[in-house]
């Protein structure tokens, strides 16, 4: 079935609040489970578009950045400069 744009956004809202969805078919999906990717459309209608719902994974690792310097700094009394020199203020 092809959707509109604003028939995809008003499901998504209420899904995220938690309402009931008036589109039955578009369904929840783990994209990170067991399944292979064959599989997890397996179930869809036979378009080249498939609607469905997924929980995203949050990536674990940060990227280290000038502030994590800062910190490790600040942890350590002193106050650098990183702009200018690199060098100690305190």
């Amino acid at each position: 079935m092809k959707y509109t744009n604003e028939d995809l956004i008003r499901c998504l809202t209420k899904f995220i609040r938690g309402m009931p969805i008036e589109y039955h078919d578009i369904p929840y999906i783990d994209l990170y489970g067991n399944k292979e990717p064959g599989e997890l459309f397996q179930n869809s209608c036979n378009d080249h578009v498939n609607y469905f719902f997924t929980q995203l994974k949050r990536k674990l690792s940060r990227v280290k950045t000038s502030t994590d310097q800062l910190f490790e700094v600040a942890n350590q009394r002193r106050i650098q400069d990183f702009k200018k020199t690199g060098a100690p203020l305190l």
